[in-house]
């Protein structure tokens, strides 16, 4: 490379003084963009975006319940006794978690079900059960004339020495536009797994 002189200029140098501008603009542009800061309260219209987003009041609102509920059954099991089919008396609790937000059109009820210390036994041959089950789940609805009815379906697995089954029972939910919940076991059914 020659400069106006006509003498020459090595790549080297070429290149650093490119370095040395690029470095000067980099350095003296950054404190611009860094300064510049914008006031949402100096924008027209926007001088009380904090005062009205707090002073609105949500609609919905929330409600939970943890109840614990004993739960004692006498099941037929179709498959029980070597096919021959005996009851099973089913003893233990039941632990329901219920957490529902609500509003005048409607709700989102969020369940957990677990079942605690459930053991069963079999009333003719004695043979005994371990009981282990509980799920989890949602249900969304709207209200009509201030309640919602709807139901959801819990298996529970029953193992023992010489036979097993799941029993498949439909729970019915009733939630009403204040908040409560009802549920109970409306139908059971067993499904044999030998």
């Amino acid at each position: 490379m020659v400069n106006d002189d006509g003498q020459a200029i090595s790549y080297r140098k070429a290149g650093n003084a490119k370095r040395s501008n690029f470095l000067f603009l980099t350095l003296f542009a950054m404190p611009l963009l860094f300064s510049c800061t914008k006031n949402i309260a100096g924008l027209p219209n926007q001088d009380n975006v904090e005062a009205s987003i707090s002073n609105q009041s949500s609609l919905a609102q929330v409600s939970s319940s943890v109840e614990t509920v004993p739960f004692e059954r006498i099941l037929f099991v179709p498959c029980a006794n070597n096919g021959a089919g005996e009851e099973v008396q089913l003893t233990g609790e039941i632990l329901i978690v219920d957490h529902v937000t609500f509003n005048n059109h409607g709700f989102t009820l969020t369940y957990h079900t677990i079942m605690q210390g459930l053991t069963g036994v079999s009333l003719t041959t004695g043979e005994n059960f371990t009981v282990s089950g509980g799920s989890h789940g949602a249900i969304s609805g709207a209200f009509e004339n201030d309640q919602f009815a709807g139901g959801y379906i819990e298996q529970t697995r029953v193992i023992g020495q010489r036979s097993q089954f799941i029993v498949q029972y439909r729970f019915h939910v009733t939630v009403t536009s204040d908040g409560k919940i009802t549920s109970g076991i409306s139908d059971e059914k067993i499904i044999c797994r030998n």
